[in-house]
Order: structure tokens, then sequence, then C-alpha cells
């Protein structure tokens, strides 16, 4: 019976241990499920089994939690090691809870005897990740793990800590490491118990930053600790012993070339940068006491006070950028940064004390800059606000031909940008003088402002004014110019050059004194347009004259336009004052223009002189009437042949209908087939060289009439009739008229009839045996005169007269000789002052006066 009972339990028992057996998985799962696991994880899969009496091999084993997914696969476990082949681990981001992170001490659970532990593979899966994460873990001793793969560290444990040392050449660091870092070499080793954490690091770093073809290279080395209270909690970082070098290669290379010098020092040099002791982090903020980058030569700029809001990076710091170089002197920058709100806020003040400064040829002396700038901007910058003032002031700025002397410049100006611009801005620019070459400008003062409007409408206006203008020729005193510039302001339109301005202005001088001409009160208007080429006005006033300049300002040409509308030739006589105080003009009209390029120096030229008079001293000249064209090319002026016709000319002789043809060009003016009514006669001249200080001339006479000739002389109780012809050579020789040779001749009989003349009768008186031989010139019946003349350059007139006649009443033949001399320029001159015509032409014009 008893053997009969101990089979039934024998039997018994291996059933249920086989029942066990067979749902084993189910068992061991539900069981840990419900003792072992915290709340939050589960076993969702296993399966497993005895690989010998002392291993247990497990194929697979699934752990799950709200944040991630664990899958372990062939596993053989032992009393000494548990080796897995393959940990698949699929990380969940989950909205951190409400309590935040407590800092508790660190209680790792650690067995005395466990076995160790080997995974060959490694793979985490995460959101966070942008690839996936593989590494190996061998745990080499007790609490000892060797980490490789993606990650290369050493982790230490132990009941109450944990420590960390972590290769920087690690695949995971490179891969996530900034874009431009070349090299990261190092070792980071981290302590961790849970109420603070040790960090202390040995880095080796190269980076390389390309940005607009200017490349900064860094160099990092030396070593970072930091210690961390997670209580409070607080991160204290020693960063002071990381040096740190920049270097800056190629920068140059977008700056123009007038300006290298000037920054060479600043960008050759590689900045050493001095990071602080004490770097301070909290959950919520970053403080950095001081930061500073130098350069061997020139720059040291300074980062002080510098915090950081994290979650909402608003931070605020104040800076310093200081040069000290011979090309510039010395320059500070002081600044204020700061981001709140996401509005970005910068105030900077600039002081520059430079004694001498070399731009584009130009050399400033002794020279001072003071600004004052803002920046405010939203951190995309959709809305951003300038503003800013300043002064500059310079002794003197030199060039090879010019000099300025005491500049001073004044400015100030804000705007704001919200998808339009706007913007109010003003300069004023003073000189004391200012002298190019032999010419000077005295107490030069420029004022300017600029302003763009809500609608977009932009405005510029400029004044300015100077004492006085000194020329080799002369001078003007009182220049003031104004001139207003509008447009439709559009930055597009800006960049491209289509933007369209209008220009108005006007000038005014008081007055103007270049070689002898004297002009006062002088305006100018002015109006044009900007769009792509610079086209503009002038209307030039001076007393009654008007002129309208028109002129282009292109890439390759300046073409130009000058018209005088037909106006009296009066409204000139103020510009001849001053060089010709004599001449008087007393009617007509004038109208010309002129069409050329200043860039090449060509122009052609038109004008008309229409029934014009003139009086000069005593000489007057009646209906001018001439048209001439003409050009000028290669600084030679051109007047292509051309027509003059003059009424009369009373200059002593009376000449009528004088026409002539004129000319200009490389040899020479000249007036040709000069004709001329004089005595009822007519002279010819076939050419005369204007400017030419020596040339003889042929002057041809035609048929003047004696009685005229006689009237002339004024040598009463004398009359004549009858015509001669002849030719007079002259002579000219530096402004000197002689005549050598020249000969008269009757054309027909004349008639000379003396009767009650002083001369004569004083005679017959003085010497009573002539007065039979003088009684024969009574009344002479002239059949031959001929004539010598001759002209000494002081105006001594010699004539040798021959006379073949008859004294019909006598029935006498007569053969006389006569020489008579007399001062021609007295003759004239009296001549001119008893030409009736003349001086009623004079009074005239005195009294318009």
């Amino acid at each position: 019976m008893g053997l009969k009972r101990w089979h039934m339990w024998v039997g018994v028992s291996l059933l249920t241990l086989s029942f066990l057996y067979g749902y084993k998985h189910a068992l061991v799962r539900a069981a840990v499920n419900q003792f072992v696991l915290p709340p939050a994880f589960s076993i969702t899969c296993l399966s497993w089994s005895f690989n010998a009496f002392n291993k247990i091999e497990i194929t697979q084993l699934c752990v799950e939690h709200d944040e991630f997914s664990v899958r372990i696969s062939d596993v053989i476990a032992s009393v000494s090691e548990i080796n897995v082949t393959k940990m698949e681990i699929k990380h969940r981001l989950k909205a951190s809870a409400s309590g935040g992170f407590q800092a508790r001490p660190l209680n790792i659970p650690l067995l005395a005897n466990r076995p160790l532990l080997n995974i060959d593979n490694i793979s985490v899966i995460s959101e966070a990740l942008a690839d996936p994460l593989s590494f190996s873990l061998q745990e080499t001793a007790l609490n000892e793990l060797l980490l490789a793969g993606d990650i290369h560290a050493q982790l230490s444990l132990a009941g109450s800590s944990m420590t960390t040392s972590i290769e920087l050449i690690s695949p995971l660091v490179q891969r996530y490491s900034a874009p431009y870092l070349n090299s990261l070499k190092g070792k980071l080793l981290l302590t961790y118990d849970g109420m603070s954490a040790q960090i202390n690091a040995e880095i080796q770093a190269v980076s390389a930053y390309l940005k607009s073809q200017c490349r900064a290279n860094t160099q990092v080395s030396g070593s970072l600790s930091a210690e961390i209270d997670l209580q409070t909690p607080l991160a204290l970082i020693d960063l002071s012993q990381m040096q740190t070098k920049v270097t800056l290669n190629k920068c140059q290379s977008g700056v123009p070339e007038a300006y290298i010098d000037y920054v060479q020092s600043t960008l050759d040099k590689p900045y050493v940068i001095t990071l602080p002791n004490q770097l301070v982090m909290t959950p919520s903020t970053m403080t950095v006491p001081k930061v500073v980058a130098t350069n061997a030569s020139s720059d040291e700029i300074i980062i002080q006070n510098f915090q950081m809001q994290l979650a909402s990076l608003d931070l605020d710091f104040v800076g310093r950028w200081h040069h000290h170089s011979n090309t510039l002197g010395q320059l500070t920058n002081d600044v204020t940064v700061k981001v709140q709100d996401r509005q970005f806020t910068s105030e900077h003040q600039i002081r520059l004390q430079a004694p001498q400064v070399a731009v584009n040829n130009r050399v400033f002396h002794e020279n001072t800059f003071k600004a004052k700038f803002t920046a405010a901007s939203d951190l995309v910058f959709d809305r951003v606000n300038i503003s800013g003032s300043g002064e500059a002031h310079s002794n003197r700025v030199s060039q090879v031909d010019s000099q300025f002397d005491a500049v001073n410049l004044a400015f100030d100006f804000s705007g704001a940008y919200a998808e339009q611009y706007q913007l109010e801005a003003n300069f004023t620019l003073i000189s004391d003088a200012i002298t190019v070459q032999d010419n000077q400008l005295d107490d030069l003062v420029i004022e300017a402002g600029l302003s763009i409007d809500a609608q977009q409408q932009l405005d510029i206006s400029v004044r300015s004014s100077a004492a006085q203008l000194h020329l080799p020729a002369g001078q003007i005193d009182t220049i003031k110019q104004q001139f207003a510039l509008r447009s439709q302001f559009d930055i597009d339109e800006l960049k491209s050059g289509d933007l369209s301005i209008e220009i108005n202005g006007n000038t005014r001088i008081d007055a103007l004194l270049l070689s002898g001409i004297r002009a006062d009160n002088i305006k100018v208007e002015t109006q044009g347009q900007f769009n792509r080429t610079l086209s503009l006005e002038h209307i030039v006033e001076y007393a009654d004259l008007s002129v309208l300049l028109e002129h282009q300002l292109l890439s390759q040409r300046h073409p130009f336009t000058i018209t005088v509308a037909e106006q009296p030739i009066q409204s000139l006589q103020p510009l001849l004052i001053g060089i010709a105080p004599k001449l008087q003009l007393s009617s007509g009209t004038i109208n010309g223009k002129i069409h050329g390029d200043i860039h090449t120096q060509d122009a052609s030229f038109s004008a008309e002189l229409s029934d014009a008079s003139v009086l000069y001293d005593s000489h007057y000249v009646e209906n001018i009437i001439t048209a001439f064209s003409g050009e000028l090319s290669s600084g030679e002026i051109n007047i292509i042949n051309s027509k003059l016709e003059i009424e009369q000319v009373r200059s002593g002789a009376v000449l009528s209908n004088l026409s002539a043809d004129y000319m200009l060009n490389a040899q020479g003016a000249i007036i040709s087939n000069i004709k001329a009514n004089v005595f009822n006669g007519q002279v010819f001249l076939p050419q005369l060289a204007l400017f030419s200080e020596q040339q003889d001339l042929e002057v041809l006479l035609s048929n003047l009439d004696l009685g005229m000739l006689a009237e002339a002389g004024r040598d009463a109780g004398i009359a004549l009739s009858g015509k001669v012809s002849g030719k007079l050579p002259i002579s000219l020789n530096n402004g000197a008229v002689s005549i050598q040779n020249g000969q008269l001749y009757n054309v027909d009989v004349g008639q000379l009839l003396v009767q009650n003349n002083a001369s004569v009768d004083a005679l017959k008186a003085q010497q009573p045996s002539l007065e039979t031989v003088i009684g024969l010139l009574d009344n002479l019946t002239v059949n031959t005169l001929m004539s010598d003349v001759n002209l000494t350059p002081d105006g001594w007139l010699t004539l040798g007269v021959k006379i073949t006649g008859e004294n019909e009443a006598q029935a006498q033949p007569v053969n006389f000789n006569y020489t008579h001399s007399e001062n021609i320029f007295t003759l004239f001159r009296a001549l001119r002052l008893s030409d009736e015509i003349t001086q009623r032409v004079e009074q005239a014009l005195t009294k318009s006066e």
C-alpha cells in the first residue's frame, strides 16, 4: 500500500512538472510582470529553454514601456556570464511630466556575484536621432563596461555613482558635430551620483568656416571642467584652460583695393580668444562674464556680462572693439546688445582719432569722428528701426591737385523698414577753403536732407553756399544753390538703376568777374531727371540776356546744347562794359546754338546777327547782317565761309553797302572779297588776314567822286568835280599801317574851281607876281590828274599831285604839280566828331543808360 502511494505521488509530481514545463513561458512572464518589474514595464514576449543543466537559452524577450520598447534575441545565460547576440531599442518621444527632473542620490542595486554581461549588438532607433545608433557592450570586469561602435566609451558603476569616459572620435559625436568642424579629438570624463555631476574634458578641434569668400580657421586645444549641482540646479564651467586661435584667410577679397591697407592688420593676424573661468548655467539661463579676442598687432574685441534666457533665447551683453594702427589710428566701437521678446536692439558709440588717413589718393590730416547708432528689429528682420547722429572733423584733406581746409561733417538720421522703407536724414558739410589747382572756393557750406515717407515718396533737398570762388581769370562772389530731387522710391528699381528722379533747382551768383567781364545778379534755373542717365536743362539769366543749356551725363559721352533764342543784342551790353567800355550796342537781334560733347570736346555751332548797330567811341557801324556756322574739334575752331553785310560804317569817311566773306580755320581768320561804297565810288580789298601781325594788302579804288573828296578835306573855296580810281599798297606791321607808292588817276575830265579860298588869296597878296599864274587855277578844266600816295605809320599822308588841263577863259594850257601833307588820323577824327548822324546815335544811347 505504501509503495503504491509513493508511485502515485511520483506520477502526480511528474504530471505536474510536465504541465508546468509545458506552460513555462506564460507562467514566467506572468510571474515577472506581477512580482519583479515596476508597473510601467511589462514583458510582452518570452521564449526560453534549458540549454544545459547550468545554462538557459532565451531566444527572444520583449519589454514594453511608455517611452521605449526592447527586443532581445538569442541570449545564453550561465552562472558566470550572460551573452546577448542582439538587443533592439525603439525610443518614442513623450511630453515630459510637469514636475520635471528631481535630483536623488544614485542607488544602483549591484549584485556581488552576478554573471558578467556582454551584448554583441545594440541598436537604438529614436525620433531624436537622425540615424540609428549601433554599438556593442562588453563587461570586462564586474561593473566595468566597454562600449564600441558608434560610441567609444568606458563605464564604471558603483552603488552611489557612475563614471563614464567618452572618446570624442566616436562616430556618434562626429556625426552630430558642426558641419564646418574638420577635426575633433579628445576625451570627456563624466562622474554622476544623482545629486551632482563633474565633467572634465581634453579637447583638440580644428574647424573651417567659409562665408562669402572669407574662410575662418579655428584651432581649439586644452581642457575644460564643469561642476553641476543637480539640486539647484546650477553648472559652473571653467573654460580658462582652453586655447582658441582664429585665423582669417582671403577675407580681403571683398574689400575695395583702396581700403585693404586699413583692414589688413585686422584680418591678417590670428586672433587668440580668452574664455572665462566661470561660465554659469542653470536650466533657464546662461551667464558669461567675459570673453576677449585679440590679435598681435591691432585689435581687441571684448564681450562682457553676457546673459541668455535659454527658453526664450532672450539675451543681453556689452562689448567693445578697439583698433589701433598707424594707418587708421585709434578706433573704438562700444556696443550694447539686447534680445527680448524676440526683439533685437543694439546701441553703438563709435570714436575715431587718426593723425593721418589715406583713401583713394586722398590724405586726411588730424581726423576725429564721433557717432551714435541704434538699431532695433525682430529676429527675422521683417521690421527694422535705425537712428543715429555724429560728427567728423579733418584739419586738411589733400590730393595731388586739390586741398580741403578745416572740413566738418555733421549728420543725423532715423529710419524704419516694415515691408516699406521710411527714412529721415540730414547732413551738413562745412569747409573753410577748397583749392583745386589755381582755383579756390572760400567758406563752403552744404546742407542736405533726405526723406522717404509712408507713401514711398523720396525727397532730397540740397542747399549750398560759398563766399567766393577765386579763379586765375577772375573771381565769383557769393554763390548760392538749392536743389530738390523727387522720386517714387522702389528698392528693386534702385538696385537695377531704373529709379526715376525729378530734379529742380536754382543758382544765384551775386557777382562774376572773369577776364574783364563783370556780371551781377546771375540766376540759373535748373530742371531735369535721372533714369540710368542724367538729363538737365539750365536757363541762365543775366540782365536781359537768357541762355538755355541742356546736357546729358552718359557712361561714355556728355552731350550738351547751348541755345540763345533771338533777343536784342543790347542784352549783351552789361558783359562788354569790362572788356570794351567804349563799345555800345544800339539795336539788332542775335540768336545762336552750340551742340557738342564735353567728354570728347567736340562741338558744332551756328549764330545769326540781324540789323545790328554798334557805336565804338565815335565809330558807328549800322545794320550788320551775318550768319555763320562751324565746329570745334581737337581744340581748333573752324568757321565755314560766311557772308557779312553792313549798311554803313561811319568812321570819318562813310563806307556804305559793305559786304565781305569770312572764314576761320587752323591757318587763321580770313576776310575776303571786301567791298564797300565810298565817296560815290567803290573800294575793294581781295583779302585780309585777321590776327596776322605782318601782311601786305592791295586796296583798289574805283570812281571816287573828287567833289566829295574835296568836301571831306574841308578846304573852303576849292571845288573839284570828276572821278578818280587807283590802288593803295598797304603794309600792316604789328598794328602800324603804312602806304608806299600808292596811285590815284582820273577816269574822266574834271573841273577845278577856286573861289574865295583864304590860302590862295593870301598867297596872291603876298606875291603879286604870282597872281597871273595862280589865276590859271581859278577855273581849270582837268584833263589828267595823277597822284602818288604815301602814308607813314604815324598817320602822315603825302600826296604828290600832277595836273594837266586848260583854263578855257584864258585859252591857256596848264601843268600843275602839287605836294600835299596832312595827318589823316587827325583829319578822320575831325570828320567823326562832326558826323551829325553819329552824334545823334551817341546822344540816344547816353540817354538810355
